[in-house]
């Protein structure tokens, strides 16, 4: 199910895109009101909307990460420092730089501030993965040590060599050295959970401790230990397969379609101040120009005369622009939040790994915004 919605995202995505551009090609002939462009931005907004909530709903419920009570991760901490002051930053930078120059870098600068965020909170999950999958052997060592020694779990933890267990290695060594110097062994274990910040680890050494502890034989409990943490491993690489396929797409997806509405919307500006040009000159308009394109990245759209035809036809009349470009401004926030979300339900695991997604977006939103103006500037004035 998970799959198909996935693909049925992406598609309807593509297709609602279309008709916006559509909609903007139209308006631009006078053949649809401006007001068709906003209602299929709300159009837009609500398909969004439910396509992520039916991915949210057909992802399987899997907690990854666990709930650490003595341990606040590096991204967490970064998130709530340099979130509010990218939000800061972009709300004082943006009203120098015009409409389209502002959502420009606001994304930009919100983009930059969630990467050490995102980045971290990425790092963290490939660790995580990488301690789950080493789990099984560990689990499986230490009960049969456990069972062939007669000793407890504390104890046949002091007779496995770590320099086999990988990523596990520096955790266990440090539980080795707690217990070692007497501490208390729920608290030591505890602490081995916090440290890891795996869920399964934390299901696991539970079953296996109580397994032990209530008299069940420890070679046989850390097997099924084992077992439990294998199965669950290769049903996290079977959704990590379908989720990571659908987060590589999410990211050309939203940069062809953002990069498709912005074109779009220049050309039309573009050809709007050309028609008040032609106009201007045959000496029938009076007045400013109705659109003003600058190499800054953004045009500041002025209010149309009336009167402005081309010739004895009822169209391609001179027009306000600043609905449009407002409507489609939104659309570009609708689609960066949307296509950050999605991957994330897609592929489970910390919440945080929403930041990584948002700041790739938001960079790509803000580096298109930034660049089209000037190549359609480029266009329109020659090269």
């Amino acid at each position: 199910n998970l799959r198909k919605w996935t693909d049925a995202y992406a598609a309807i995505l593509i297709s609602v895109t279309l008709i916006m551009v559509v909609s903007l090609v139209s308006s631009m002939l006078g053949s649809i009101d401006q007001s068709f462009v906003m209602v299929m931005g709300f159009t837009l907004f609500f398909i969004t909307t439910i396509g992520v909530y039916v991915i949210y709903k057909s992802t399987p419920v899997e907690q990854i990460t666990y709930g650490r009570r003595n341990y606040t991760s590096g991204s967490k901490r970064l998130l709530l420092i340099l979130g509010p002051l990218g939000i800061l930053l972009a709300a004082l930078l943006a009203p120098r730089f015009g409409l389209v120059g502002g959502f420009s870098v606001s994304f930009l600068v919100v983009g930059i501030c969630l990467a050490p965020a995102g980045f971290l909170a990425w790092r963290d999950s490939a660790r995580i993965s990488k301690l789950d999958s080493e789990l099984p052997t560990f689990l499986r060592s230490l009960g049969n040590v456990a069972g062939a020694t007669g000793f407890t779990i504390t104890q046949a933890l002091t007779k496995i060599d770590t320099r086999s267990m990988g990523t596990l290695k520096t955790y266990i060594d440090r539980l080795d050295v707690r217990l070692g110097a007497r501490l208390p062994v729920k608290r030591c274990w505890d602490r081995f959970r916090d440290e890891t910040g795996s869920e399964l680890v934390n299901r696991t050494t539970h079953m296996l401790l109580d397994g032990t502890e209530l008299g069940g034989m420890p070679e046989q409990v850390g097997q099924i230990c084992s077992e439990y943490a294998q199965r669950v491993t290769q049903l996290r690489a079977r959704l990590q397969l379908t989720s990571s396929t659908f987060a590589y797409l999410a990211v050309p997806m939203h940069a062809t379609t953002t990069f498709i509405l912005v074109f779009v919307l220049h050309i039309i500006a573009g050809f709007n101040q050309k028609l008040a040009d032609v106009t201007l000159s045959d000496g029938r308009v009076s007045g400013p120009p109705v659109t003003d394109l600058v190499i800054s990245g953004g045009f500041t759209p002025t209010a149309p005369d009336p009167g402005a035809v081309v010739g004895n036809l009822a169209f391609f009349q001179t027009q306000d622009l600043t609905g449009v470009t407002v409507t489609i401004l939104g659309v570009i926030v609708i689609l960066t939040i949307a296509n950050s979300l999605a991957p994330k339900f897609a592929g489970g695991g910390s919440n945080l790994k929403i930041a990584s997604y948002l700041s790739i977006m938001c960079m790509i939103s803000g580096a298109v915004l930034g660049v089209i103006p000037l190549l359609i500037a480029k266009i329109f004035t020659g090269w």
